[in-house]
């Protein structure tokens, strides 16, 4: 099988049309230097050794292993794949590039190089003005002077990436002097090209650390105006003063039960009245405080218990046996219940910056819990930038929509109730996205979170009632173009930014508004004051900007780390990197530094793969894979037998994915799942919120039930148990029928014939397609 040449990730700020970009360098004396050493000044070997550099460069460039090219010589193009990785020198790479082409040439089957990443010199006849999608052409000596050559089609890159590529190229060629020294150790580009990431990375970082608290804010506004009103929750609210005193009440609750400063304590109070006061009542108490996810299952919240070594809960719900059965002599506080005997004094000293503010847990490798510590001082300082980038005040109205389990969802409260804003709590499990935008109409409210998915769902009905909306964040995903321009055409006076952040780096990381210029990409902005961003190789050298790596970060906002996993810790936190801090941070998201020096992101490094040189990104790939008509989801997995079982693919779309005997209502249920969760694989025994769903995507999901099977589902029930299989049951239930099996239906939409799509998939071989996707 002929390899396909690598395809570039488009390289563009805004949208481009027009004419290719096209981008000459002159070949420096060094480089020249190095590439005569190794070739001997020979034509057809210095092309070998130009190609060398190329795929060297353009592996970095696109952060992949494996790149296919196309190398154009006297008779022709002849296309291989290279393989690269950390240890390759430059000799060792030309010799392996000069081995591939030499069997290569041998093949007789013709070369398609439409949309390829070709490589040629004019010393050898090449033509700089070929067709392909991006040419490297090396120019006939002129005097003293050599050129590079690079174009690209328009949509593919703009001149300046073409530059960065060129000057890239130039800065490998000059590694070449030393040629059994390994790449990975020579510099990814020019100095100025580093220069300018670096910069970008940490261009507004201050070196002023943020002394100072959660609670100290709050403190001095409940002061200074306590019947100011802070916390709505349904017909109930708070002022200041109130939120203070309650805030006192759970702390003096605390330390009577031997809460001590550093300790774990379990929030799990929902949306109602007494949330807040619960959380400032465990800082307060100098503990931390965990947020518990009421829709988790029992076992995932266990885990968090025991891994956090938690023995008080402040709840205003029964946790149930199990709970207490996998946590013997956990107590469990109502923060909502009435004390008769006086509690212990509120703890004498408020906490400090040091003091841990909170354990956010996610989940590992494995998918059991793991915990993220982060102190006072760290995320304060995301605090109070984000009071200054959003303009808060005391007319601040927010809609506190995030779980309490997720860290947007401190990156709401406190912003607002430390500027004197007010914050209006609505569940929104069991509340329909009509339903939401009442609650703003109804309290005139200025902004709110949301993630994009989230979003989606929202727009429209925000559309007649947002006369208060100021403000929409978005986090937590990549937010597309189509819904900017959705968000743009509904909400045209809103401001609109996005936030881009882990819990390791205390919520945030980068933001990015915008009501700028639109980008067909995924922006998510420049770094934050307390943060220092850099995209780097997997060796943890720069990258020029327009190269794709992985995101690191250092600073102000870092967490410190896994408890309990020293392991993990050690893999994400590097104690040693080459900037000015003790501690760097790999996020595991890959970005590109655009040149006004904001951040685009790239997809996760897991999601990224490479088939006999073509870069495959399964995100990206599936979102073409949705627009085609008559697709409503699509998903993309890696076979690792390295064959496309095409009929096998082609009889689980047909049959719904699973090759089993199951009834239409399951078939139903699956494909609605599937749908709400953007296509990826479901099986029956599935939970929907473990999959990646949350509350809104299921009210989505019970709508749709309704809507094709004309029944509707409690949304207790199915919050409870939400697999396919049980919510399948809760359908009969409904119905009155009992299960009668029989073969999967297709859906409604879908092709009768099952041999359509595995014709439909013989014939797709589109050039650039990566050719073992399933």
């Amino acid at each position: 099988m002929t390899p396909k040449p690598t395809a570039l990730r488009p390289r563009f700020t805004t949208s481009v049309t027009g004419d290719p970009a096209r981008a000459t360098a002159p070949l420096p004396q060094r480089a020249r230097r190095a590439l005569a050493a190794i070739s001997g000044d020979r034509p057809l070997e210095e092309l070998v050794v130009l190609a060398a550099a190329v795929a060297w460069t353009v592996g970095l460039a696109e952060h992949t292993n494996e790149v296919g090219l196309a190398v154009v010589g006297p008779t022709g193009p002849v296309t291989v794949a290279v393989e690269l990785d950390d240890a390759t020198t430059p000799a060792q790479l030309v010799v392996r590039l000069d081995g591939a082409l030499r069997a290569a040439a041998g093949g007789t089957a013709p070369v398609d190089v439409a949309g390829a990443l070709l490589v040629g010199s004019q010393r050898v006849g090449d033509d700089a003005g070929a067709a392909g999608a991006l040419r490297v052409t090396l120019g006939a000596p002129s005097g003293e002077r050599r050129d590079l050559v690079a174009a690209a089609a328009a949509d593919l890159a703009e001149p300046w990436f073409l530059h960065v590529l060129l000057r890239s190229v130039t800065a490998v060629l000059t590694a070449f002097e030393e040629p059994r020294r390994p790449l990975a150790e020579a510099a990814a580009g020019a100095p100025e090209d580093l220069a300018a990431a670096r910069a970008h990375g940490r261009g507004r970082y201050t070196s002023e650390a943020c002394d100072t608290t959660l609670t100290a804010p709050i403190a001095m506004v409940a002061a200074a105006d306590p019947e100011r009103q802070a916390v709505v929750a349904g017909h109930r609210s708070l002022t200041y003063g109130q939120l203070w005193e309650a805030a006192g009440g759970v702390a003096a609750r605390l330390a009577a039960l031997g809460v001590e400063p550093g300790g774990m304590v379990g929030v799990d109070t929902g949306e109602s009245i007494h949330a807040v006061p619960a959380i400032l009542g465990v800082l307060r108490a100098r503990a931390a405080y965990v947020p518990l996810d009421r829709h988790a299952p029992v076992e995932w919240t266990a885990a968090v218990l025991a891994d956090a070594g938690i023995d008080v809960v402040l709840s205003d719900r029964d946790l149930g046996v199990g709970m207490a059965a996998a946590r013997p002599g956990l107590v469990i506080i109502n923060p909502a219940d009435d004390v008769s005997d006086p509690p212990a004094p509120v703890p004498a000293s408020e906490p400090n910056a040091d003091d841990i503010a909170y354990v956010l847990y996610t989940s590992g490798p494995t998918d059991t819990p793991k915990g993220v510590v982060v102190r006072h001082r760290a995320v304060a300082d995301h605090v109070r930038w984000k009071i200054a980038h959003n303009g808060s005040d005391g007319e601040v109205t927010l809609l506190q929509i995030p779980s309490r389990a997720c860290d947007s969802s401190m990156s709401d409260l406190f912003p607002v109730l430390s500027a004197g804003g007010r914050v209006v709590l609505a569940d929104p499990v069991g509340t329909k996205p009509a339903e939401l935008a009442d609650v703003v109409a109804r309290h005139r409210v200025s902004q709110f979170t949301v993630t994009p998915s989230t979003y989606r769902l929202l727009l429209d009905d925000l559309a007649p009632v947002a006369n208060s909306l100021r403000l929409v964040t978005v986090a937590g995903e990549p937010m597309p173009a189509d819904l900017v321009a959705r968000h743009r055409a509904v909400l045209p006076g809103v401001r609109l930014v996005i936030e881009y952040g882990p819990a390791e780096n205390s919520v945030g990381v980068t933001v990015f508004d915008h009501d700028a210029e639109g980008s067909p990409r995924f922006p998510i902005g420049s770094p934050l004051p307390n943060t220092v961003v850099r995209v780097v190789t997997a060796t943890g050298r720069d990258l020029p900007p327009g190269f794709v790596g992985a995101i690191r970060l250092s600073g102000h906002g870092l967490a410190d780390g896994y408890p309990g996993r020293p392991g993990l810790t050690a893999a994400a936190f590097a104690t040693e990197p080459p900037v000015p801090f003790d501690r760097e941070h790999d996020t595991g998201d890959l970005g590109w530094w655009r040149p006004d020096g904001v951040l685009e992101f790239a997809g996760r490094v897991e999601d990224r793969i490479t088939i006999q040189g073509q870069r495959v990104d399964s995100d990206e790939v599936a979102d073409v894979l949705g627009r085609i008509p008559g697709v409503r989801a699509a998903d993309v997995e890696i076979d690792d037998s390295g064959e496309v079982h095409r009929r096998a693919l082609a009889s689980a779309a047909y049959e719904g994915g699973d090759p089993v005997d199951r009834d239409a209502v399951e078939v139903a249920v699956t494909e609605v799942f599937r749908e709400a969760l953007g296509g990826r694989p479901v099986a029956v025994d599935d939970d929907f919120f473990l999959l990646g769903g949350h509350s809104l995507l299921g009210l989505s999901v019970l709508e749709a039930i309704e809507d094709r099977l004309g029944v509707m589902i409690s949304v207790n029930d199915f919050f409870a148990t939400a697999t396919v299989r049980a919510v399948a049951e809760q359908v009969r239930a409904a119905r009155g029928t009992s299960v009668a099996v029989t073969r999967d239906e297709p859906p409604v939409q879908a092709s009768q014939d099952p041999d359509a799509l595995a014709r439909l998939l013989d014939e797709f071989q589109s050039p650039g397609a990566p050719d073992q996707v399933s």
